[in-house]
C-alpha cells in the first residue's frame, strides 16, 4: 500500500548511509598517494563505480508484478488503476478528472507523458525533488573547496564535515516513513524546504567549523525529508504502470538538477562561499511558495490541477 511505498523508498536509501564513513575516509586516506593530489581517490571511485555496474548487471528483476498490473483483473475485467479511480468518493480530488469522457468512466489505457506530468501536484513533486537534489549537490560540492582552499581547514576536518552531512542525509531514512505518515507528504516536503532555508542561513552566519557542521547536517536532513516525501507524493498519484513512467521523467529532472548543481558549485565557490549560498536562495523560495500554494488548496481554486 501507500505506507509500504514510502517505507520502501526509505529502506532503499539506507544502504547509502555506509558512504557516510567509507567515502570521506577513502578520500582522506588516498588524497596524497600519487604525485597529483586526489588522483588515487578518483581511481578508487572509478573502480567502485565499475563494481556497482557489475552488481547491477547481475540483478534479476522479474516481470510478474508488472504483468499483473497490466493484465485485466478477474473482477469485471478492469485494470487496477481503473478500479482505483472508480473507488474514489470525490472525483474532484483526482488530478486526471479532465481526461474522463464523463464522471465514472475510467482513464484511457494509454496516457501521454505530457498528460501524466500536467497536474499541478505532480509538477510540484518533481520540482521539489529536483530542488532538493540541486541545492544539496550545490552546497555540498562547494563546501569541501571552500573549507580547504578559502578557510584553510585540513582534509581530516573537511572529511568529518562531509561524513556528518552524509550521515544526516541517510540515517533519518529509518524513521522518515513514520514522519510522513504522521504529518502527511505535503507538510513533510514543506518542513524539508524550510530546513533547506535554515541550512543556508546557518552557512551565512559564519565560516567556523561549527557553522559548516550546522549548515551541512541541516542540509542533509532537509534533503532527506524533501526528496523522500516528494518521491512518495509523486508515486501516490499513479498506478504501478504509470508510476514507473513518471518516475523515469522525475529521474531526468532530478539527476539533471544534480549535475547542474555540481557544475555551478565550482564556478560559484571560486567567487565566494557566500555566493554559493545566495545562488540557492531563489530555488528554495520558489519551492516553498509552490508548496504553500498546493497545501492551501489555491491550486484547485485557480485551476492549477489542470494546467
Amino acid at each position: 500500500g501507500s505506507r509500504l511505498k514510502g517505507r520502501a523508498v526509505s529502506w532503499v536509501l539506507i544502504g547509502s548511509s555506509l558512504c557516510a564513513s567509507v567515502g570521506p575516509l577513502i578520500s582522506s586516506q588516498t588524497a596524497n598517494l600519487l604525485p597529483t593530489q586526489f588522483t588515487a581517490f578518483y581511481l578508487v571511485a572509478a573502480s567502485l563505480a565499475l563494481l556497482s555496474l557489475l552488481m547491477a548487471h547481475m540483478m534479476r528483476i522479474t516481470d510478474d508484478n508488472v504483468n499483473q498490473a497490466s493484465e485485466p483483473s478477474k473482477s469485471g475485467g478492469k485494470r487496477p488503476h481503473q478500479r482505483q479511480i472508480e473507488q474514489k468518493e470525490d472525483f474532484h480530488e483526482n488530478p486526471y478528472e479532465e481526461l474522463r469522457g464523463s464522471v465514472g468512466e475510467p482513464l484511457p489505457d494509454e496516457i501521454s507523458t505530457y498528460e501524466l506530468i500536467r497536474p499541478f501536484r505532480v509538477r510540484v513533486a518533481i520540482w521539489s525533488a529536483a530542488t532538493a537534489m540541486f541545492t544539496m549537490i550545490l552546497i555540498m560540492s562547494a563546501t569541501s573547496l571552500a573549507m580547504h582552499n578559502h578557510f584553510n581547514f585540513g582534509l581530516t576536518t573537511v572529511s568529518l564535515v562531509i561524513q556528518l552531512h552524509v550521515s544526516s542525509m541517510f540515517i533519518p531514512c529509518f524513521f522518515t516513513a513514520e514522519i510522513i505518515e504522521l504529518m502527511g507528504k505535503e507538510l513533510t516536503i514543506v518542513v524539508g524546504s524550510f530546513l533547506l532555508g535554515a541550512s543556508i542561513l546557518i552557512g551565512m552566519l559564519g565560516t567556523s567549523l561549527a557553522h559548516f557542521l550546522g549548515c551541512l547536517t541541516t542540509l542533509g536532513v532537509a534533503w532527506n525529508f524533501q526528496f523522500i516525501a516528494s518521491t512518495r507524493l509523486l508515486v501516490s498519484e499513479f498506478d504501478e504502470k504509470n508510476a514507473a513512467r513518471v518516475e523515469g521523467v522525475n529521474e531526468v529532472f532530478v539527476q539533471g538538477a544534480g549535475a547542474l548543481g555540481a557544475l555551478a558549485s565550482g564556478y560559484l565557490v571560486s567567487i565566494s562561499w557566500r555566493m554559493v549560498l545566495w545562488f540557492a536562495v531563489p530555488f528554495v523560495f520558489v519551492n516553498i511558495s509552490l508548496l504553500l500554494f498546493l497545501c492551501t488548496g489555491c491550486s484547485d481554486k485557480c485551476g492549477g490541477g489542470q494546467r
